[in-house]
Order: structure tokens, then C-alpha cells, then sequence
């Protein structure tokens, strides 16, 4: 058990100035993605609000112009 425990706290040695410096950019990175997705979604709902009142004026106009 206590060459288990050795072996733990080397390889924590090992990686935690890995995680420290390079985890900040991984989690920089993820935010960048996380924040580009949402601005996407934010421009599809745009996009398919602005068709879907393009199609209903497009309806309206026709429907007008049968009376």
C-alpha cells in the first residue's frame, strides 16, 4: 500500500505543474468553444425567426392579393 501511495504522489509531482500551466489554456480553449457555440446558436435562432416571418408575410401577401 505505501509504494501504491509513492507512486501516486510522484506521478502528482510529475503532472500537477503540466495541469497547472497547460489546464488554464484547456480550460481558455474550452470557453472559446463553449462561447463560439452559443453565439452560433444565437445566430441560427436569428436566421429561422427572420424566415419563418418571411414566410408568414409571404402567406399574408398572397392571401391578399386571392380577395
Amino acid at each position: 500500500m505505501f509504494s501504491l501511495e509513492a507512486e501516486i504522489h510522484h506521478y502528482i509531482e510529475i503532472l500537477e505543474p503540466v495541469l497547472r500551466d497547460d489546464g488554464q489554456e484547456m480550460w481558455q480553449a474550452l470557453d472559446r468553444i463553449i462561447s463560439a457555440k452559443n453565439a452560433m446558436e444565437g445566430i441560427a435562432a436569428k436566421e429561422m425567426y427572420i424566415r419563418g416571418f418571411l414566410d408568414y408575410e409571404r402567406l399574408v401577401c398572397e392571401k391578399d392579393n386571392h380577395i
